[in-house]
């Protein structure tokens, strides 16, 4: 074989290599300081209750894949009882909230455009993976107008022992302020 031709074989095997690689997501982990859940007012202990486990959000993954939009939510215990997940999306044309709630066995699961209300999102999907403490909200990318890039923010709200406690994966604890958004793009190629 020719130099020539070697270098031509490389080159076609390399761009057939290229063409069948998997999209490769963008993404972001976010820790957060276990033990800095606020009270919202809510409950016999107003605003200063002592931490809770269930809404501690201790880290989020925020992913921007090919087809997906997904956020991964680590508390400190996802035990039994009522709570709910806020992920809010900011994209090249809206903001979006993610939103799964559980009270009394029932479930309420959707996606939001801020200024419009709920949008139709078939493949919204919510997993609780209790092994490891984790949520999964994960929406089409579809579902938000197929977006360019993604910034994502998330605030847990659960109650336990009669008292509502709240976490903001950005900050310490959250109590009734507005979700904070991180501020780096995530591209989905």
């Amino acid at each position: 074989m020719t130099v020539r031709t070697l270098a031509a074989t490389a080159l076609a095997a390399t761009t057939v290599l290229a063409l069948a690689a998997p999209a490769v997501a963008d993404s972001e982990t976010v820790a957060d300081r276990r033990g800095d859940t606020v009270g919202t007012g809510m409950g016999p202990r107003g605003l200063n209750p002592p931490p809770a486990k269930r809404a501690d959000v201790v880290r989020t993954v925020g992913e921007h894949e090919d087809r997906r939009v997904t956020l991964r939510v680590t508390v400190a215990d996802l035990g039994p009882g009522a709570y709910q997940v806020q992920g809010r999306v900011v994209t090249d044309e809206a903001t979006y909230t993610f939103v799964a709630n559980r009270s009394g066995g029932v479930r309420e699961d959707y996606v939001s455009q801020d200024d419009v209300g709920p949008v139709m999102c078939d493949g919204y999907e919510v997993l609780l993976q209790p092994r490891r403490d984790t949520m999964v909200l994960s929406a089409p990318r579809t579902c938000l107008s197929l977006p360019t890039w993604v910034r994502f923010g998330v605030r847990t709200t659960a109650t336990e022992d009669g008292i509502t406690r709240a976490d903001d994966a950005r900050r310490d604890g959250n109590g009734n302020q507005p979700v904070r958004i991180g501020q780096r793009r995530l591209r989905h190629n």
